[in-house]
């Protein structure tokens, strides 16, 4: 399965708003570990591309290594 990481953060229980949605998405990109590619996709009211990752282990504890 393919997730924003922000769609993916809220899954895990984290609430994601305008102040760290970004920082979040920037964080998780820096990780050239992990395994995604764009599509366009509805953020924030409109198409977009964006980046999707596919949902793993590591991309999870990445997400909760921004959190805390």
């Amino acid at each position: 399965m393919w997730l924003g990481v922000a769609q993916r953060a809220e899954q895990l229980g984290y609430k994601v708003n305008e102040k760290n949605r970004v920082r979040l998405g920037k964080y998780v990109s820096s990780n050239t570990d992990l395994v995604r590619k764009k599509e366009a996709r509805l953020c924030n009211g409109s198409m977009r591309p964006i980046w999707v990752y596919k949902q793993t282990d590591h991309l999870d504890s990445t997400i909760h290594r921004f959190f805390k």
